[in-house]
């Protein structure tokens, strides 16, 4: 009896399905081939130059080839990462591994008490307002940012801020200078060409600048190669104004059963409607399409359900009230010096919070967390659950 497709009833489509299906299973058994033919030779590597270009060969066949991660898990590669990790003493060695076991999904034990979480909402310009709080909190820690947090997260402005801040580890004073200048260079168009831009590409600003802009001052560099960073805290770039929420469900994936330590969330300012001294009635198209856009992007909403759900002392949100609520474009130095300076100023009537936060980020874990850990990685390297 002759087979034929029951959706069309032709026999070739039969015949092409099964030869699909044969060079996907070919193609299945030969990248697993491979794979266990990487691992194999990483694993007996017996020098140390010969074991860092293969393990680079592995994490390169990883990256490439997305679906041979789970079958190298099921091979008991962490496991013998893990144990590899433990003799290993150069830098570029236990960099790899790094990125390999990130890669893999492996997450080491926390370093404090439980997570710490810090979330950037978008807001352009206003992120200056970040900027200078985030200067604070760094004097009253003693610690730069990427060391004060296990999970990082922003979106639009903070997601920008972040990627200088954490992977190219640039200061808080470089940042600034930097963040100023790339705003100025993509926020300079005339209104006649965002319009044109908003019509026919759906982007008031010059897209192909800003994508070599943020090539310029940005970088490069994948997320996941940041991984092999041993200071490097995990990143998350997120399509919400405030992700707060969404970044403390993602921590709590990597670090399931963990407590959160601390979440600090920064806004990029916001007025009081009672004192706005905006022009409500300013028929202004660009002016309208921003105020559109501020309302579509609350973030306090977020503030509320977490600062209800959180247990005190782990929730910090910082959102100043500013003297006037700047478009995200806006540019003049004189009005950029005065968000810095509501900054300031904010910062000066908050100070006790800023304290209480600071406190609460430096807990170290207790001698039973550490101890705990150290079974829970024991265990791992014998590949016991």
């Amino acid at each position: 009896m002759t087979t034929i497709c029951s959706h069309c009833g032709d026999l070739q489509c039969v015949i092409y399905t099964f030869y699909l299906m044969y060079g996907i299973c070919k193609f299945q058994i030969h990248n697993n081939s491979r794979t266990r033919h990487v691992i194999v030779s990483a694993a007996s590597a017996e020098t140390v130059q010969s074991r860092l270009k293969r393990l680079e060969d592995l994490a390169s066949h990883l990256n490439q080839y997305p679906e041979a991660r789970h079958y190298a898990t099921k091979e008991g590669i962490i496991r013998v990462l893990l144990q590899m990790r433990k003799t290993a003493d150069d830098e570029p060695t236990l960099a790899v591994l790094r990125e390999i076991l990130a890669v893999l999904g492996h997450v080491d034990p926390l370093p404090g008490r439980g997570i710490r979480i810090l979330s950037i909402d978008g807001g352009g310009i206003r992120g200056v307002l970040v900027i200078e709080l985030l200067k604070k909190l760094e004097e009253l820690t003693g610690k730069r940012v990427y060391e004060m947090f296990d999970y990082v997260c922003g979106v639009s402005t903070g997601a920008i801020l972040l990627c200088v801040l954490v992977p190219q580890k640039k200061t808080l004073t470089e940042l600034s200078e930097m963040y100023k200048e790339l705003s100025t260079k993509i926020f300079t168009q005339s209104a006649f060409w965002g319009t044109s831009n908003l019509v026919w590409s759906h982007s008031y600003y010059d897209t192909e600048m800003w994508e070599q802009l943020l090539k310029l001052y940005v970088g490069e560099t994948s997320l996941m190669r940041t991984a092999r960073d041993p200071l490097m805290p995990k990143d998350g770039g997120l399509l919400v104004n405030n992700p707060t929420a969404v970044a403390l469900h993602e921590a709590k994936q990597l670090w399931p059963g963990c407590p959160v330590q601390c979440v600090v969330s920064f806004g990029t300012g916001r007025t009081n409607p009672a004192v706005c001294s905006e022009d409500v009635n300013s028929s202004s198209w660009k002016t309208k399409f921003f105020k559109i856009l501020d309302s579509a992007t609350d973030t306090e909403a977020v503030h509320t359900m977490l600062n209800d759900l959180l247990p005190d002392g782990a929730y910090f949100r910082f959102n100043p009230y500013v003297t006037e609520m700047v478009t995200m474009d806006e540019i003049r130095p004189n009005k950029i010096g005065q968000l810095e300076q509501d900054a300031t100023m904010y910062y000066r009537r908050n100070k006790e919070t800023f304290q209480e936060a600071a406190k609460s980020l430096m807990q170290s874990s207790t001698l039973s967390q550490k101890a705990l850990n150290w079974i829970r990685l024991q265990r791992e390297m014998l590949g016991m659950k």
